[in-house]
């Protein structure tokens, strides 16, 4: 748990001090819902939450997910609205349809990040 800690606010520390203010917040969604017993995630997310807006730089929407033998139909998270989700939830495979929108929008972003860029 430590090491994830520390990981993240390594990251945070290279976004703020990388990302140029004029840019506008970057918005995240935070995707929560169901865990082990080893991970509390009702208490984790609002620490995220509150650690990523506190840094100024981040527009911060979460997203609860129904447990997993749950009602996934009105569940639909955007994911291309966000430049990045932060994965606070861990639990068996979600419905294929989730899971391949999910895939599309890893795949997407990674494909836009790493475009060549025209200076």
């Amino acid at each position: 748990m430590k090491r994830i800690v520390l990981a993240f606010f390594v990251s945070l520390f290279f976004l703020t001090t990388i990302v140029p203010a004029a840019t506008g917040p970057i918005p995240i969604l935070i995707l929560d819902g169901q865990s082990s017993q080893y991970h509390n995630w009702q208490m984790v997310t609002p620490i995220l939450k509150k650690e990523l807006e506190d840094a100024g730089i981040f527009q911060v929407t979460v997203a609860t997910a129904p447990l997993n033998d749950g009602d996934f139909s009105n569940f639909k998270p955007e994911f291309n609205k966000y430049k990045a989700v932060v994965w606070n939830y861990d639990a068996p495979d979600w419905p294929a349809e989730m899971r391949t929108q999910l895939e599309d929008y890893v795949k997407e972003r990674w494909r836009a990040d790493h475009r060549p860029r025209v200076q």
